[in-house]
């Protein structure tokens, strides 16, 4: 019996010892744990008039589970900058308001590879025709400025065929005699 528990501890610590080998070597091919040193730089333009765009947002994404990476905004000149990017493959996201969103892929920041220059990308501007506009607006029917109440008795039934007394006597807070 104590044969059979010695050779069971014997051939299960043997086990163990197998299975904290790493496949090839015990060399990680993993750069998550890596320090983030990479850059990510570009330029962002105006499709139509190729002016670079100030204040244009850009995000960079983990391919992997598309977590956000790093984001940042142009510069005067149109020009970003994401510094201490993590290695991995990445895709990254320029968009501004007014214009469409644009999804650029293929980022690899690598210790081969630590800067990647995505270029010049140049946004569409959205835009839609509209075949009328009509401009409505209503008075309201009191309106209280500085030194007086103004009453507007424009839309009152009551007031349009008759007189001045008539448009007083349906105003609430003031008597008529």
């Amino acid at each position: 019996m104590i044969k059979k528990i010695c050779i069971s501890i014997l051939l299960f610590s043997i086990g163990a010892g197998l299975m904290a080998q790493r496949p090839g070597g015990g060399q990680k091919r993993d750069f998550s744990n890596m320090p983030a040193e990479g850059i990510v730089i570009g330029k962002i333009t105006d499709a139509i008039s190729g002016t670079p765009m100030e204040y244009a947002n850009v995000v960079l994404y983990s391919l992997r589970d598309s977590s956000m990476v790093a984001g940042t905004v142009t510069g005067v000149d149109g020009v970003f900058r994401m510094e201490k990017v993590p290695y991995g493959k990445h895709y990254l996201v320029a968009h501004f308001m007014g214009y469409v969103k644009l999804q650029k892929d293929g980022i690899m920041i690598n210790p081969r590879k630590k800067a990647f220059d995505v270029g010049e990308i140049s946004l569409e501007p959205t835009a839609e025709n509209l075949e009328a506009v009509e401009i409505t607006a209503e008075r309201q029917y009191f309106e209280y400025k500085i030194d007086k109440k103004v009453i507007n008795v424009e839309k009152d039934i009551m007031a349009q065929g008759g007189t001045a007394v008539n448009a007083l006597e349906n105003i609430p807070s003031v008597d008529v005699d």
